[in-house]
């Protein structure tokens, strides 16, 4: 009796394979990808695949079918290009060694880091603008680049969190003086 059901769950697998539908056509995948990853731009969606426009191309006007080791290749290609964006864009520093110039907050009795305001260069400003609209982690390095403390800004913006960090009464604190160049001009994230 169990070999005749094993039998039976073979045959009914290969009676299974013989009645799959046609051959899958490059235009009906490449159709179906643009509608799940909401896109109809062919360099857009060549980049979300990992394939070349030329390749997505060719095999949407030639329309023929795709072979198995054609559609493993694109799958293989677009994990490959995703598991690279995402080493790339999960961490983006936004500045890196910035000197710290403790200044009064105008509006606060407090300290913060750097003056951003409208008498400063214009890095400095674009600088606070960029920390005022970001959440995420914030490190303060020392003159020889050993981090001194690390924050974590998850419900307030990071210019509220690496601020309050840095006015926070401790027992014992020593800022390192490091002498930076001072340039005007634009800030932009690294």
């Amino acid at each position: 009796m169990k070999a005749k059901n094993s039998e039976m769950r073979f045959g009914g697998f290969l009676s299974l394979m013989e009645r799959r539908d046609t051959p899958m056509r490059a235009k009906e995948l490449i159709d179906a990808l643009s509608k799940k990853l909401q896109t109809n731009s062919q360099t857009k969606l060549a980049a979300l695949l990992g394939l070349s426009v030329g390749t997505l191309t060719n095999w949407k006007t030639k329309n023929e079918a795709l072979s198995p080791l054609q559609v493993a290749s694109a799958l293989a290609k677009s994990r490959s290009d995703a598991v690279h964006k995402a080493q790339l864009e999960t961490i983006q520093p936004i500045v890196e060694f910035y000197a710290i110039e403790k200044c009064l907050s105008k509006r606060e009795a407090s300290w913060q880091i750097f003056s951003g305001g409208r008498e400063a260069l214009l890095y400095a400003q674009g600088l606070k603008a960029m920390l005022e609209d970001s959440f995420g982690i914030s490190i303060f390095y020392d003159s020889r680049g050993q981090a001194l403390c690390v924050g974590k800004a998850r419900e307030q913006t990071l210019w509220k969190e690496m601020n309050l960090a840095f006015s926070r009464k401790r027992d014992v604190q020593t800022i390192a003086l490091v002498h930076h160049s001072k340039r005007n001009q634009e800030f932009k994230p690294s």
